[in-house]
């Protein structure tokens, strides 16, 4: 049988086949370098997803971002890096807020507003927190950087432990979701106030040092 009628048998049995240096072509260099860092990040066996969003959503945001930076974060991370730095937390966070359709520049402001302008109050719709994300940064840079970089034989990598995991009872490591770090508590999320517009300095939001959500009477104007 002939190379040609061979992948015709295969495709007759619905399997596809790619050619794929011309999917490198079609793709640039830099996004194909920066792809393994964003398929962890967005989601794999070992890195958990963002609730709701999937990946074809995350790439288009990806591509149609204006903030360039970011596919820069994603090569670094994606290379065996020594450590992640605040600048790349901020740049992730800020794709992050573009993933969930965010006005605001901070995750907190994003996730008192949603929870309080939500019907069920669903924690899962919420995005995560800055020290949630950063564990979850972590996660997608030890599997994107160290573990599909490497073959078996060759395994050097860092302690899991600092990483986003942690180990157990019985030695077995699984993932560290918050840290000492990680003060918001649902009471942050059911605080308003009814203060008139910009003369609430004394209100209980600016008293628990919480922003006005959208829901107090301020209009978010006191702090």
């Amino acid at each position: 049988m002939s190379y040609d009628t061979e992948i015709h048998a295969h495709l007759n049995n619905s399997d596809k086949f790619y050619n794929i240096r011309q999917v490198i072509r079609g793709l640039g260099s830099d996004i194909s370098l920066a792809l393994p860092f964003f398929y962890a990040f967005t989601r794999c066996d070992t890195v958990s997803s963002f609730y709701g969003k999937n990946k074809c959503k995350a790439y288009d945001v990806w591509i149609k971002s204006e903030q360039k930076d970011d596919l820069t974060v994603f090569i670094q991370l994606g290379e065996k890096p020594t450590n992640v730095t605040s600048d790349q937390i901020d740049m992730l966070e800020s794709f992050v807020l573009q993933l969930y359709g965010s006005t605001y520049d901070k995750l907190g402001a994003t996730r008192l507003d949603k929870f309080n302008k939500s019907t069920d109050n669903d924690f899962h719709s919420l995005p995560p927190s800055k020290e949630a994300l950063r564990q979850h940064i972590y996660r997608a840079s030890y599997q994107a950087g160290y573990l599909w970089r490497q073959s078996v034989e060759e395994l050097d990598i860092p302690n899991p432990e600092q990483w986003g995991w942690k180990a157990d009872s019985t030695g077995d490591f699984e993932p560290l979701w918050l840290t000492s770090k990680s003060s918001v508590t649902v009471k942050d999320f059911i605080q308003t106030c009814s203060c008139k517009t910009e003369k609430c300095n004394g209100c209980k939001c600016a008293c628990a040092n919480a922003e006005c959500l959208s829901m107090c009477g301020c209009g978010r104007g006191c702090i």
